[in-house]
């Protein structure tokens, strides 16, 4: 029952190799100080650490909340802390974020951009995904382990849009090398134009942690290739996964964001 009264639920809704970001108001319920610890049972959601990165998604989902420099410190453990204030509240910045994914749940969708069909596809079979809603536990705690809040995230997966399809067919017990070349970023549909002071780059990100995904930056107006280093097995294995490509443009910062400071200490 005392678990239950400092429970608080939050629920995302994830979608393959997208970041979801949100805040969680913590409040320090105790007339002392204390330095707080977070502790996050699964890997796909973590703390917001960087100061720069929580601005950047506060901009996108415009919180008005303040951002806060050198809030958090990390243990040896690399757990991160937080010193409170008696009776003080503050946003805990938290970030979901992952790559894995199953290839059968999204071959359901068929090919993207097939109108409202396809949206209505999609829609149900992001309700139908239900069974594989998973929950990750987020402990606040002070000396000695003692929880003053917990946090349970309910992650809901989403159905993903999937760009392009490609088959490679390859001998088995071999490696499969395989180069993807892009066309000129600023060639591709819905590309700004006159994009002045900025310099593009790409990544890239594959679901499965065992295939070698990776790609080099080129010169301006040079196309980009995306390297693929598979290991093939026993005829007739077949093997299915995702890659993510991520492009952002590197500019000169022209403002510093108002943030705040505080000042904090090791349990």
């Amino acid at each position: 029952m005392l678990s239950q009264a400092i429970t608080a639920t939050h629920t995302v809704r994830a979608v393959l190799g997208t970041a979801e970001f949100f805040e969680f108001a913590l409040k320090n319920p105790y007339s002392v100080q204390h330095t707080v610890t977070i502790e996050v049972d699964r890997p796909e959601l973590s703390v917001i650490l960087d100061p720069r990165e929580w601005h950047h998604f506060k901009e996108l989902t415009r919180s008005v909340t303040p951002v806060e420099e050198e809030m958090f410190h990390l243990r040896d453990d690399l757990k991160p802390q937080v010193y409170l204030r008696p009776n003080e509240t503050v946003h805990i910045p938290f970030k979901y974020q992952t790559f894995s994914a199953d290839p059968m749940v999204v071959a359901a969708q068929g090919p993207a951009g097939l109108g409202a069909g396809a949206q209505a596809a999609a829609c149900s079979l992001g309700k139908s995904g239900a069974g594989q809603t998973k929950h990750i536990q987020v402990s606040f705690q002070v000396s000695r382990g003692k929880p003053i809040a917990l946090l349970r995230v309910k992650v809901e997966p989403q159905p993903h849009v999937v760009d392009q399809t490609f088959r490679f067919y390859h001998p088995e017990l071999t490696f499969l090398k395989k180069t993807i070349r892009l066309p000129p970023w600023h060639t591709l549909p819905g590309a700004p134009v006159g994009m002045p002071g900025g310099e593009r780059e790409m990544f890239v990100r594959c679901s499965d942690p065992d295939i070698i995904c990776e790609t080099k930056n080129m010169g301006p107006g040079e196309p980009q290739d995306i390297f693929l280093k598979v290991a093939g097995g026993p005829s007739p294995q077949i093997k299915k996964f995702f890659v993510a490509i991520y492009t952002w443009i590197r500019t000169a910062p022209s403002f510093s964001p108002p943030t705040a400071s505080r000042t904090c200490t090791s349990a």
